[in-house]
């Protein structure tokens, strides 16, 4: 998954990495350059499809 902060302070990333770290479903997270600020990796179970 791409995130992209609305601000990108020092204080902003530190809080937004401290929350991640609260989820036993994310199983990565990187600090990119470009138009994402951060791309996770997330577990998650398969969806089943209705019918």
């Amino acid at each position: 998954m791409e995130i992209t902060l609305v601000s990108q302070s020092r204080d902003a990333m530190d809080d937004f990495e401290r929350a991640v770290g609260t989820f036993d479903e994310i199983l990565e997270c990187h600090l990119t350059s470009g138009a994402a600020d951060y791309i996770l990796r997330i577990a998650a179970y398969p969806v089943r499809r209705a019918g």
